[in-house]
């Protein structure tokens, strides 16, 4: 029953990172589109450039909460078996 609940936990944060990631991620995309370009439909990125600029911030994220977890610290009871 433990487990379950941590997996559940881990799904939950890893699923809280993609989702907050990827509207971060929209909103700095239109911003930079509007403000740069003039919201001209002719300038939007290509869907390589949002895939890329999507990889790299996760990737980014994903790295830096599992640096942030500290395996002294008794919240790491919940992180470290989700970076394992």
């Amino acid at each position: 029953m433990v487990w379950n609940a941590f997996a559940t936990m881990q799904g939950l944060v890893l699923f809280t990172i993609l989702v907050l990631e990827s509207a971060h991620l929209i909103w700095k995309l239109r911003c930079s589109w509007i403000i740069e370009n003039g919201g001209d439909l002719s300038k939007l990125p290509t869907k390589d450039e949002i895939h890329n600029r999507w990889v790299k911030s996760i990737n980014l994220r994903l790295n830096f909460d599992k640096l942030q977890t500290d395996t002294k610290d008794t919240a790491a009871t919940l992180s470290s078996p989700t970076w394992c």
